[in-house]
Parts: C-alpha cells; structure tokens; sequence
C-alpha cells in the first residue's frame, strides 16, 4: 500500500477521534421497548430565538414524534443529548429530557474552554404500534440557563 492511500484511508478515524464528524446516534439503548430513537446534531452555531420551547411535531402517517429545538452549553466539552427518554404503555405518555451533558474528551484534552454557545438538535422517535397520547419534552441547558417545556397532546386518527 501506498503512502498516500494509507493516509487516505486513515483520514476518517482521525476526523472521528478528533471530534470533527457528528454522526447520529441510532437507538442508544436508552429507549424503550416498541420505541426506537435517532438523535441529531442539527448545528453547533444556530441562529435566531434561543429562549422557545422545543418544537413538538406528529407525523400520524410515519408513527413518528419530531422533537427540534436549540440549547445552551457552557464551555467546549459539554453536547447535547437525551438523558432520559420513557414511554408508559398504560398512559401511553412519552416523556423526554434533552440536557446539556459532558462528552467524552481525547485524552489530550486537559482543560474545557468556557464558551457559551448554542446547539440546535432533532430527535425522531418511531413508534411500533400506537402514537403517544401525550408529548412532554423538557430542555435543560448548562447551569444557570432556565428550563424550558412543551407539551403536546397528540390526537389519535
């Protein structure tokens, strides 16, 4: 192999280490049975109103939950993700948390740059036999920032 083609082909494993590449992350195992979730990075530097409440959206034809909204973090080693995401089958209500979270940082990493900034985020939740009846998404940004909440009833058809 050639030295170019090796480099070429190491190229990704150090985009990925590095932090550079933001892949979605499929089914994490934190969802529940006849829940399955994908969770996205939608941007590092949104624009517009940061102090909404997430957008809740139904999609009855797709059996799908849409959940987008923009979150503050305080410094370079803090991300966004779901931290609790539960579905009750008997009161079928799907409830969610996105939280401002440490990441896991390179070892080379040996301090976080304090610097306020915003990620915007979309989580789709896909559900195997009925839709919730009821949506609760709360957003918990770096310490300090308000709590935001929706809520949605969802209509069954």
């Amino acid at each position: 192999m050639d030295r170019r083609t090796y480099l070429r082909s190491l190229s990704p494993v150090v985009a990925l280490a590095g932090g550079c590449v933001s892949l979605p992350a499929d089914d994490d195992g934190r969802s529940p049975d006849g829940v399955s979730t994908e969770f996205s990075i939608l941007s590092q530097s949104p624009s517009g109103p940061m102090d909404n409440p997430p957008d809740i959206a139904i999609r009855h034809e797709k059996q799908q939950v849409r959940v987008r909204g923009k979150l503050w973090r305080g410094n370079s080693c803090e991300t966004v993700e779901p931290s609790v995401v539960e579905y009750d089958n008997g009161s079928k209500r799907f409830n969610l948390v996105i939280a401002a979270v440490e990441k896991e940082t390179p070892l080379w990493v040996t301090s976080c740059q304090p610097a306020l900034g915003a990620i915007e985020y979309e989580l789709i939740a896909r559900f195997q036999r009925t839709l919730p009846t009821v949506v609760t998404v709360t957003e918990k940004p770096t310490d300090g920032y308000k709590h935001q909440q929706a809520a949605k009833t969802v209509h069954q058809r």
